[in-house]
């Protein structure tokens, strides 16, 4: 007596082998998308302060503090006056207070003192003044514009944030 011994059939193992492909598919897409691979690299700074012009509103001094609220460091570069007093056509002088070395050029720029890297949740505050060179005008109820620019720790991308806070009377 002769057994037949049956194997599977092509169509059933075309099944399974279309299945096997579309698991790896979907388990290397993940991997990529970095589920599995540890996370993504967010990089978020929120820059909070305030400009205030007291007296006769032709000084004003600046506060900023700015915090990683991202979820990987951030190496802290330049800070740039974007517009110093927007709608008021006219140059400024800047003197950095805290934080900050010498400013320069145009728009004005100043680099962070040790180049200062946060971690996410830390912060650091700076501070500033700057006057308007002649003649002196008035800034008080005129909008400064400032720009943040790091570098990100994990991917070495520059990354930039934009600021803007009204100038206060005292």
């Amino acid at each position: 007596m002769t057994r037949k011994i049956k194997a599977v059939s092509p169509i059933v193992a075309t099944i399974i082998l279309i299945i096997i492909t579309i698991i790896a598919g979907i388990i290397i897409y993940f991997y990529t998308v970095g589920y599995l691979a540890g996370g993504s690299t967010n990089v978020s700074l929120k820059i909070q302060g305030g400009a205030i012009a007291p007296g006769a509103g032709k000084v004003v001094f600046v506060t900023l503090t700015i915090k990683n609220d991202g979820n990987v460091p951030v190496t802290l570069n330049t800070l740039k006056i974007i517009d110093p007093a927007v709608g008021i056509s006219t140059s400024i002088t800047v003197t950095p207070l805290f934080g900050l070395g010498s400013f320069s050029g145009t728009p004005p720029a100043a680099s962070f003192l040790g180049t200062p890297t946060l971690a996410a949740g830390q912060s650091i505050t700076v501070q500033f003044k700057y006057t308007t060179t002649p003649p002196p005008v008035p800034l008080t109820g005129a909008t400064l514009v400032i720009q943040v620019e790091g570098i990100n720790a994990v991917t070495e991308q520059t990354v930039a944030f934009i600021a803007s806070f009204p100038i206060n009377p005292s």
